[in-house]
């Protein structure tokens, strides 16, 4: 078609041309179209050269261990380039396969020259840090010799969970490209993106940059972070699930097509790690987890409601939005800074004349609220102490333009530098800058923005571009520059480090040398939100889900992106509430306020110039909707708390309904994976997603359910697990809690902060009724800790978090002619470093006994003896029973205080409660007539 269309021009031009200039005008011609003939002659070659066969590689020697495989691969073809004249073609590889576990194995692939970069295990990058051997693997993994092929296939099943046959194979300098068959087309992960939480046919880039996109599969829909791990269930039984890694901090795309996915990376080693569960996805998550870092507890306060907004002017609206919180009884534990409070938007400065710092001082005297600043990642050139320090102590990156000079971008406050984290001086300059800014704010958490580092320019914004970028074979992300809202990938780090491969780690190591500032400071617990991460990030950091819009789409992206962030291990994740960019509306606001007080991470935040969307800003419908699910947020604040501090650093809590019901196929699929999701074992909530709902169509997985907001049974549709949920304002999103589950609760009335929680605590108790008898039960747990914010008691718990639980289990008998019982127990384990507390009320569900009798209004005496001699307590409590929904209501009208262990027996045939205790001397018992028992030990 080329030499067709130039023999057109040149015939046109003939027409038009004198003949006294046609011999010429043949001559030119003739040269012309020898000179593209020639051209394309020498892209067919390059094409040739550059395309290789499926299978590229042979094993030409393989020796083995019972842990270990090593294997010399040689090129079946011998080129020398790929794409690019400078991009080298490795002719010559290794490949190791270990088996780190039963359930662990690694595949390796390196050049024999070592020239393409691997991840170092060592600091300060994430690395395993729990260290398994491998006894009785539970995996197999065949070697196909010519071509060269790998596979890893379950023993116990004898299904092929990857296999690289048939896939394109190429390894050179600086593209890397390798392809498998999954067991199945049901693929969850490779973040950061706004997308469903299964992904489809596409193509998904990682690549840490600045953008807010909806990603549709087409490349370049990357966001902030970089998570290259898949998830993935089998075909051979829902007990079997497994997770892929690919480590490394160089870009890349994955391509999905069906069942099989293909890695194109743009460069580096190839470093797989696989992890297999065959009890289920949260052993493998919790095993991945392991491998890059476990993540950390946040401080109680972090959990709170937390206020922010780009576009507060000065302290004194600050102090505004507080009183107004304050004053319309709305709890919360931490007001944000946006960069409003700097002076010309230069990090580590404040302006003074709107923010006066006594004024920022007196904030946290008047209200019970933690600050949290901003820190951008860009240090402005110019007049100011952060720059003066960076160029004194050589810290920032150096330029790939410009030989000795630090790379120049543009943020917020102008042209700016970029600390190199990986240079030794960057420690010893972010601590003396922090220093001198804790002189200034009272900062309780920073918030760390802009850190992938965003960059206003592409690449470098002075000076000619190096051609780097432009010799790479391939650009990740659909075509569009890698350098795009970032720095130059060609730069070099302190250690010769190229940015290209460590680019997604800059965040990581920024919020790592700020989270150990912190915890030398005396922080137990500290506090960082970031917007950059990478695999490994938990360790130090928690996440928001960065610039997102005010609009319906995003409110239901929101989900998966935090169950994305559960996976990945930062399971304290949250998204702008209202949403960000874009003025919101009063029913999108009040619908986000629902969900979001379910996130692990709650916020709400707007851009500068937008409505304002405070819970008491858009009218009496967010107000009050705000209020409520505010409220039921504060109510089962230590619950959550409790199921993190037992997680033990590892797993998921905001979690897809499948991690607790494997076995129920719809739950992998769209909408239910995108729009349900549990909150650790117990809690199933299904918010409004879209405009207009007053009701929606809930799934109910194979078990029994009670509505939190009445309390009342959920009744599924006949041959369906589908129910009809009401979704109305003016109160919580639904919110359902699990037969068989107990969860501690508080009253969150007059509730102004975490500070304000109290030790005592009213039961939730969801019976289950076991099949093989008539006896009903309930199990839950709670963290007896008498203050949640005291940092050293909570660490204590987390280096032995078994010593620090109370477990309390119901069960109830009642047969048919025979004495019918209800007995709750709290247990702790004989070495147990346990807080007691205190007890006001007892809420049971499901209660199917036949109790004709029963007044529906019963009064009662308890009394309690404690471990002090000759010291009781006397509690009155009013029992209350309703046939019709199953329930019966105990309310302390003195909380009973509960020595540990302790268990609280009541006769419903002959309605007497009974009181026990491992401190107590006596059994009491009172009947309705108020007649005494007493019954020594």
């Amino acid at each position: 078609p080329l030499n067709h269309r130039f023999h057109s021009m040149l015939s046109h031009f003939a027409q038009k041309t004198p003949s006294s200039l046609l011999d010429f005008t043949q001559i030119l011609a003739f040269v012309g179209v020898m000179s593209l003939w020639v051209a394309v002659v020498i892209q067919m070659l390059q094409a040739f050269n550059a395309t290789p066969a499926y299978e590229q590689y042979k094993v030409i020697s393989m020796t083995s261990t019972d842990t270990r495989v090593e294997v010399q691969l040689e090129s079946m073809n011998r080129r020398m380039r790929y794409l690019r004249t400078g991009n080298k073609m490795h002719n010559e590889l290794n490949l190791t396969v270990t088996y780190d576990s039963d359930n662990e194995l690694r595949v390796i692939i390196v050049d024999r020259a070592n020239s393409n970069y691997i991840l170092p295990e060592e600091e300060p990058f994430p690395r395993n840090r729990v260290k398994r051997e491998a006894t009785n693997p539970n995996y197999d993994v065949n070697i196909t010799k010519d071509p060269f092929s790998l596979s890893i296939i379950r023993r116990a099943t004898n299904e092929t969970l990857f296999n690289t046959s048939g896939f394109q194979f190429v390894f050179s300098r600086y593209y890397v490209t390798i392809g498998a068959t999954l067991p199945t087309n049901l693929i969850y992960g490779f973040g950061e993106r706004s997308h469903s939480f299964l992904l489809g046919n596409g193509v998904y880039s990682i690549l840490p940059r600045d953008t807010s996109v909806f990603d549709i599969g087409n490349g370049g829909g990357n966001l902030y972070g970089q998570h290259p791990i898949y998830l993935t269930p089998e075909r051979s039984g829902p007990q079997y699930h497994h997770i892929v890694f690919y480590r490394t901090g160089t870009p890349l795309d994955i391509e999905i097509e069906g069942n099989s996915i293909a890695y194109r990376v743009a460069g580096g080693a190839i470093d797989l790690k696989f992890f297999l569960s065959d009890t289920g996805p949260e052993a493998a998550v919790s095993a991945y987890h392991d491998y890059v870092g476990r993540w950390i507890m946040p401080p109680f306060w972090a959990l709170g409601y937390h206020q922010s907004r780009y576009g507060y002017p000065s302290v004194a609206k600050v102090d505004n939005v507080l009183t107004e919180l304050r004053d319309n009884d709305i709890p919360f534990d931490a007001i944000f800074f946006d960069i409003d409070y700097m002076k010309d938007y230069v990090d580590f400065s404040v302006n003074t004349r709107e923010w006066p710092i006594e004024y920022i001082r007196e904030l946290t005297s008047s209200y019970p609220v933690r600050l949290v600043p901003i820190l951008d990642a860009g240090i402005a050139i110019g007049d100011n102490e952060a720059y003066s320090k960076g160029r004194e102590l050589d810290v920032f990156i150096k330029s790939d333009r410009r030989p000795g000079e630090p790379l120049e971008g543009r943020v917020w406050p102008g042209e700016v530098h970029f600390v190199d984290f990986f240079h030794p001086n960057s420690t010893l300059f972010w601590d003396e800058m922090l220093d001198k800014f804790a002189m200034h704010v009272n900062f309780a958490g920073l918030w760390l923005d802009m850190n992938e580092p965003s960059n206003f320019c592409n690449g470098e914004c002075i000076g000619e571009p190096t051609p780097f970028l432009k010799s790479l074979p391939y650009q990740v992300g659909n075509g569009l520059p890698m350098e795009s809202n970032t720095i130059s990938m060609g730069v070099r780090h302190y250690g010769n480090l190229l940015h290209l491969e460590v680019h997604a780690f800059y965040a990581y190591l920024q919020n790592k040398v700020t989270y150990e500032y912190l915890k030398k400071r005396g922080d137990t617990h500290p506090f960082i939100l970031t917007r950059g991460t990478s695999f490994g990030s938990g360790q130090y950091a928690f996440h928001w889900l960065g610039d997102n819009y005010s609009s319906w789409g995003y409110l239901r992206l929101s989900i998966s992106g935090i169950l994305n962030f559960n996976l990945f291990g930062i399971p304290v994740t949250g998204a702008d509430v209202c949403g960000f960019f874009q003025s919101t509306t009063p029913e999108l606001c009040a619908r986000w306020f629902q969900l979001g007080a379910f996130y692990p991470y709650f916020r709400n935040h707007n851009a500068v110039g937008e409505l304002d969307q405070e819970p008491f800003a858009l009218g009496e419908l967010v107000l009050d909707t705000a209020k409520r699910s505010i409220a039921m947020r504060y109510a089962i604040l230590k619950h959550i708390y409790s199921v993190l501090l037992r997680l033990g650093h590892r797993g998921t809590f905001l979690k897809p309904l499948f991690f607790e019901f494997p076995a129920e196929e719809r739950l992998y699929y769209r909408p239910i994976v995108d729009e349900q999701f549990m909150l650790g074992s117990s809690l199933l909530v299904i918010p409004a997603l879209s405009l207009g709902v007053r009701e929606l169509v809930g799934y109910f997985p194979k078990a029994t359910w009670y509505d939190m907001r009445k309390w009342t049974r959920v009744v599924i549709n006949k041959n369906s697990s589908e129910a009809t949920v009401e979704v109305p304002f003016n109160e919580s999103a639904p919110t359902f809690l699990r037969g068989g589950h107990t969860i501690f609760m508080q009253n969150p009335e007059k509730i102004r902060s975490t500070d304000d929680l109290s030790d005592i605590f009213t039961l939730a108790i969801a019976l289950e009724k076991n099949p093989n008898d008539s006896s009903f039960t309930s199990s839950g747990f709670v963290a007896a800790i008498a203050n949640y914010s005291d940092g050293h008691r909570i660490l204590e718990c987390e280096k032995e978090p078994r010593r620090c639980f109370v477990d309390a289990r119901t069960e109830i008998t009642c047969e048919r002619g025979k004495r019918s019982q209800l007995t709750l127990a709290f247990t702790v384990p004989e070495d147990a470093k346990v807080d007691s507390f205190r007890l006001s009320g007892l809420r049971l569900l499901g209660f199917d006994c036949s109790l004709q009798s029963l007044p529906s209004n019963m009064m009662m005496n308890i009394t309690t003896a404690l471990s002090t001699p000759n010291r009781t307590t006397t509690s009155v409590a009013s029992l209350s029973w309703t046939g019709k929904d199953d329930q019966i209501l105990v309310t302390m009208l003195n909380p009973i205080i509960l020595p540990l262990p302790s268990t609280l027996t009541v006769d419903l045939s002959q309605c007497c409660l009974l009181y026990t205790s491992d401190a107590a001397d006596d059994l009491l018992c009172v009947d309705l007539g108020g007649r005494r028992i007493i019954k020594k030990k």
